[in-house]
């Protein structure tokens, strides 16, 4: 590859200031941005080399190759003339119209006689500014959460919350032992009421004599 080729090739990939070739144009990169297609896909974003008429500002081929190489400008006009001359010749011998030029590494610039020149791409170049594939990216649903079950105390399919149940009580095993103690202590208070009647009067004298 030319050396001029390599440093406008570098230029590009690096999204540098539109670099202008002198009597052709500017060489430059465009952004698209990622775009929503039907189908859940998304067209991801792109950088697209695009040739465009010069304008005051564009910095110059030559000035870019006297910078990088670090020479003199009039031997990076030199050098961009030598190459300029190349790449007509290669174009000349892939078969391209007159006045086109071929770049290697950066593309095919084809001379028309009514729309002026037209830029493609080298593959090579677009997959390097490109990662990501061509092909819209499916775009996955978001997982949906499972529907929970029912919570403790509700019905299945909604409703009232239900009244918690109460637990039976469970049997008193003393109780046996209760009724017994009550009804000692009864006749024990029954003995003494009748004692005490016998000791102190005359209610139980006929039957039972002091």
């Amino acid at each position: 590859m030319h050396t001029v080729s390599a440093i406008l090739r570098r230029a590009l990939l690096q999204h540098r200031s539109p670099v202008a070739v002198e009597g052709i144009g500017t060489l430059h990169t465009v952004r698209s941005g990622a775009r929503f297609l039907s189908g859940q896909r998304l067209d991801p974003p792109r950088r697209m080399p695009e040739l465009v008429a010069s304008e005051a500002g564009d910095l110059p081929l030559t000035s870019l190759v006297a910078a990088e190489l670090s020479v003199d400008a009039s031997i990076a006009e030199e050098m961009c003339r030598e190459w300029l001359e190349g790449t007509y010749a290669q174009a000349a011998v892939n078969g391209l119209p007159a006045g086109s030029l071929f770049l290697e590494g950066i593309g095919t610039i084809q001379a028309d006689p009514e729309r002026g020149f037209e830029f493609f791409a080298d593959p090579e170049l677009l997959e390097m500014l490109n990662p990501l594939p061509a092909e819209p990216l499916v775009v996955p649903s978001p997982a949906r959460r499972p529907m929970p079950g029912p919570q403790p105390g509700y019905p299945a399919y909604g409703g009232r919350r239900r009244p918690p149940r109460r637990r039976p009580k469970g049997k008193n095993p003393h109780n046996y032992t209760l009724s017994v103690f009550a009804v000692l202590v009864v006749l024990a208070a029954l003995g003494y009421l009748c004692y005490y009647l016998w000791a102190h009067t005359d209610l139980f004298s006929a039957f039972l004599p002091r």
